[in-house]
């Protein structure tokens, strides 16, 4: 029953001699849960807006395709902005949770390693943003070609989706931050590009010893998408890396850098 995901209107449905009273059935119903979606933007870069990336839910069952409720609802809103059309204004009730731990480094010096495929990437856009801005600051006439100068770590990017014409959130965005150098190094996996999909876990393991010097000279490791699938296949990732360098991991690795959204 579980793997066919049945509604309560199915279940309903099905077992027509189940006929509960309606305040009973309403009563036992849990609430809606508020739904969290990573902020795009730093204020950097847009001090009065927010924009946030969402999938618009849809997946299929035995009883039909089932739709994601507040995605779709969103989607609809915001449909006739999309087509090119007159749309009247929308008001959205929203709140902003802070980030207690995910948030950026304010030293500039500090490596970061941010591992986001599909809409995972979502708050390093903001993150690179500010480190745009940051930057700026810093070396006003822009960043070197070659070595980084004093004062400024690497950060690299990891981020994946099925294929680069279908999915590649932020993509001029991204591609932008590596030209002018804000991004130190852009790792795409594209899953469905070639007849073996490669994932983002491939690439990091490939850079493992990279990956583990960066973390012992006090990196700090951001990991936001799929919270069943890609979190737990990161982590193994970063242990492999911590095992592989286990004696410098005394010196300096913090395993509190690691930052999971």
């Amino acid at each position: 029953m579980v793997e066919q995901q049945p509604s309560l209107a199915d279940l309903l449905d099905r077992f027509g001699s189940c006929k509960p009273p309606l305040d009973a059935l309403l009563d036992a119903l849990p609430p809606l849960m508020p739904r969290l979606y990573s902020v795009t933007t730093s204020p950097a870069a847009y001090p009065a807006q927010l924009q946030v990336a969402l999938s618009v839910v849809s997946f299929k069952t035995r009883y039909g395709t089932r739709l994601g409720v507040a995605t779709t609802w969103l989607d609809r809103l915001v449909a006739p902005l999309l087509s090119g059309g007159k749309a009247r204004a929308i008001q959205i009730p929203i709140y902003l949770k802070k980030a207690d731990v995910f948030k950026p480094p304010t030293d500039l010096s500090k490596p970061v390693i941010m591992v986001g495929p599909g809409t995972g990437v979502a708050p390093f856009r903001g993150f690179l943003q500010r480190r745009a801005a940051m930057l700026a600051v810093k070396c006003p006439d822009g960043l070197p070609d070659g070595q980084l100068p004093d004062g400024v770590g690497p950060a690299w990017l990891y981020f994946g989706c099925r294929k680069p014409d279908e999915d590649y959130l932020y993509r001029s965005d991204l591609e932008g931050f590596a030209n002018d150098r804000t991004l130190t190094k852009l790792s795409t996996a594209f899953s469905r590009l070639q007849d073996e999909k490669v994932y983002v876990q491939h690439l990091m393991r490939a850079d493992c010893k990279s990956l583990g010097s960066m973390i012992c000279n006090g990196g700090y490791i951001f990991v936001c998408g799929d919270g069943a699938h890609m979190v737990k296949v990161s982590m193994q990732v970063v242990k492999c890396v911590h095992n592989d360098l286990r004696d410098s991991e005394s010196k300096g690795a913090d395993p509190r850098r690691v930052c999971l959204c």
